[in-house]
Protein backbone atom coordinates (compact mmCIF):
# COMPACT_ATOMS: atom_id res chain seq x y z
CA UNK A 1 0.00 0.00 0.00
CA UNK A 2 1.06 2.85 -0.58
CA UNK A 3 0.16 7.12 0.03
CA UNK A 4 1.38 10.02 -2.70
CA UNK A 5 1.88 13.47 -1.89
CA UNK A 6 2.43 15.70 -4.98
CA UNK A 7 3.80 18.98 -4.78
CA UNK A 8 3.21 22.54 -6.85
CA UNK A 9 7.30 22.74 -6.89
CA UNK A 10 10.57 21.32 -6.30
CA UNK A 11 11.11 21.33 -2.28
CA UNK A 12 14.07 20.42 0.08
CA UNK A 13 12.26 17.99 2.59
CA UNK A 14 13.96 17.66 5.70
CA UNK A 15 11.55 15.94 7.70
CA UNK A 16 8.11 14.17 7.43
CA UNK A 17 5.48 13.43 10.22
CA UNK A 18 2.70 10.77 10.10
CA UNK A 19 0.24 11.79 12.78
CA UNK A 20 -1.67 9.14 14.24
CA UNK A 21 -5.34 11.23 15.49
CA UNK A 22 -6.92 7.74 17.15
CA UNK A 23 -4.50 6.45 19.13
CA UNK A 24 -2.47 9.25 20.67
CA UNK A 25 -3.81 13.05 21.94
CA UNK A 26 -4.54 14.83 18.28
CA UNK A 27 -1.27 16.34 17.21
CA UNK A 28 0.96 14.08 18.66
CA UNK A 29 3.54 12.49 16.22
CA UNK A 30 3.64 9.22 16.09
CA UNK A 31 6.56 8.42 13.18
CA UNK A 32 9.14 10.51 12.09
CA UNK A 33 11.47 10.46 9.03
CA UNK A 34 14.27 12.41 9.29
CA UNK A 35 15.87 12.91 5.36
CA UNK A 36 18.98 13.97 4.02
CA UNK A 37 20.56 13.64 0.25
CA UNK A 38 20.47 9.46 0.73
CA UNK A 39 16.57 9.38 1.96
CA UNK A 40 15.23 9.37 4.56
CA UNK A 41 15.74 6.05 6.29
CA UNK A 42 13.89 4.69 9.37
CA UNK A 43 10.94 6.20 11.29
CA UNK A 44 11.60 6.91 14.65
CA UNK A 45 8.55 7.35 17.40
CA UNK A 46 6.68 3.82 17.55
CA UNK A 47 8.32 0.46 18.02
CA UNK A 48 7.67 -1.01 14.38
CA UNK A 49 10.18 1.59 13.19
CA UNK A 50 12.95 -0.53 13.66
CA UNK A 51 11.41 -3.31 12.05
CA UNK A 52 11.08 -0.78 8.66
CA UNK A 53 7.71 -1.87 8.05
CA UNK A 54 7.34 1.79 6.81
CA UNK A 55 9.49 3.60 4.39
CA UNK A 56 9.20 7.09 2.95
CA UNK A 57 10.66 7.95 -0.32
CA UNK A 58 11.16 11.27 -2.04
CA UNK A 59 11.59 11.63 -5.49
CA UNK A 60 11.90 14.24 -8.44
CA UNK A 61 8.54 13.31 -10.82
CA UNK A 62 8.72 15.48 -14.42
CA UNK A 63 11.72 17.95 -12.77
CA UNK A 64 14.91 17.54 -13.15
CA UNK A 65 17.69 18.60 -9.85
CA UNK A 66 20.75 18.92 -12.72
CA UNK A 67 22.45 21.87 -11.89
CA UNK A 68 21.49 22.32 -7.95
CA UNK A 69 23.97 22.01 -5.48
CA UNK A 70 24.08 18.99 -3.51
CA UNK A 71 21.23 18.76 -1.26
CA UNK A 72 22.46 19.66 2.34
CA UNK A 73 20.38 18.22 5.30
CA UNK A 74 17.13 17.33 2.94
CA UNK A 75 16.22 15.42 0.39
CA UNK A 76 15.19 17.08 -2.40
CA UNK A 77 11.88 16.18 -4.66
CA UNK A 78 8.56 17.13 -5.62
CA UNK A 79 6.90 13.89 -4.68
CA UNK A 80 7.02 11.83 -0.93
CA UNK A 81 5.55 8.79 -0.97
CA UNK A 82 4.74 6.54 2.12
CA UNK A 83 4.76 2.76 1.88
CA UNK A 84 4.02 -0.42 3.53
CA UNK A 85 3.72 -3.61 2.97
CA UNK A 86 0.01 -3.67 4.81
CA UNK A 87 -2.91 -1.76 5.11
CA UNK A 88 -2.68 1.67 7.18
CA UNK A 89 -4.63 5.10 7.51
CA UNK A 90 -3.45 8.37 7.35
CA UNK A 91 -5.06 10.40 9.14
CA UNK A 92 -2.84 13.67 9.33
CA UNK A 93 0.78 13.94 7.45
CA UNK A 94 2.96 16.53 7.56
CA UNK A 95 6.45 17.71 5.61
CA UNK A 96 9.09 20.59 6.73
CA UNK A 97 11.70 21.66 4.44
CA UNK A 98 11.67 24.54 2.35
CA UNK A 99 10.75 25.68 -1.66
CA UNK A 100 13.69 25.52 -4.55
CA UNK A 101 14.07 28.35 -6.73
CA UNK A 102 15.27 26.54 -9.96
CA UNK A 103 16.54 28.67 -12.28
CA UNK A 104 15.07 28.92 -16.11
CA UNK A 105 17.78 27.73 -18.45
CA UNK A 106 17.92 31.08 -20.36
CA UNK A 107 18.71 32.66 -17.30
CA UNK A 108 21.59 30.12 -16.20
CA UNK A 109 23.26 30.80 -20.00
CA UNK A 110 22.89 34.48 -19.10
CA UNK A 111 24.79 33.73 -15.76
CA UNK A 112 27.33 31.99 -17.39
CA UNK A 113 27.92 34.47 -19.69
CA UNK A 114 28.43 37.18 -17.15
CA UNK A 115 30.96 34.92 -15.56
CA UNK A 116 32.56 34.50 -18.48
CA UNK A 117 32.95 38.53 -19.16
CA UNK A 118 33.56 38.78 -15.64
CA UNK A 119 36.32 36.43 -15.92
CA UNK A 120 37.43 38.21 -19.12
CA UNK A 121 37.74 41.71 -16.86
CA UNK A 122 39.91 40.20 -14.02
CA UNK A 123 42.28 39.03 -16.15
CA UNK A 124 42.87 42.24 -18.02
CA UNK A 125 43.22 44.04 -14.39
Amino acid sequence: AWYKVKFDGLKCIDQVKWLWGFSVPAGSPVLTWSCDASGCGKCTGYSSCSAGKWTVVVSAEGVTTDGLPAPSGCAYGNTVTLQSSSTFWVHEIAFTGKDIIVPCAEQKRELAATNERLKVQRKKL
